[in-house]
């Protein structure tokens, strides 16, 4: 769906709605083009944007995306973040643990259990372009194990998923079965859970 379709569709409610932020609410709700006979859709974004709802860093929707037929090595070269899942016993019960390095916002972010959230409003460690340098020579080093031996595809028990996503939000999911088995792995996990 193209941005101009929805601003033409929905011309009134979107005054002064910059067309970046139509994109981004584009990105967590892929609309369809019978969509926009409905009034909805109009009213929804104004209401996100009138109440300075941000899109794109929904952790759950980023999920749920489809890795991109491009290479790893395409989603390196542009990336701009870098999340980390893993699993943390608490109770009798296993919270999802994530680790996020967006480049964009200078920031490691750190969540635990809620993914429906935007995750640049929890606290942030700032992170230089050392850190930044270091991320992506680390990646550089473990993209050929984690092609060879991790699941492109969720699998029913896995102990860590690395997702990249680059600036044009192409993604790369990868589900590690065991982490042991991979030492250049553990050694960025243990970078990110820093």
């Amino acid at each position: 769906m193209e941005v101009s379709a929805v601003r033409n569709a929905y011309a009134e409610k979107l005054e002064q709605i910059p067309d970046e932020y139509i994109q981004s609410f584009l990105y967590d709700y892929p609309l369809e083009e019978e969509n926009l006979q409905k009034p909805f859709w109009g009213k929804l974004i104004r209401k996100r944007f009138d109440s300075n709802k941000r899109f794109g860093f929904d952790i759950g929707q980023m999920l749920s995306k489809p890795n991109c037929e491009e290479s790893a090595a395409v989603v390196l070269e542009n990336l701009d973040r870098v999340f980390l899942r893993t699993a943390q016993r608490k109770g009798e019960m296993f919270i999802s643990c994530f680790s996020i390095v967006d480049f964009t916002e200078n920031g490691l972010f750190h969540v635990h259990g809620n993914v429906g959230e935007d995750y640049t409003t929890l606290a942030k460690e700032e992170i230089d372009e050392q850190f930044k340098s270091n991320v992506k020579d680390a990646l550089g080093g473990i993209i050929n194990e984690l092609e060879q031996k991790a699941s492109p595809e969720a699998i029913p028990v896995y102990e860590a998923t690395i997702m990249l996503m680059s600036k044009d939000r192409l993604i790369k999911k990868y589900y590690i079965h065991s982490v042991e088995k991979l030492d250049n792995v553990n050694d960025f996990i243990d970078m990110l859970k820093r």
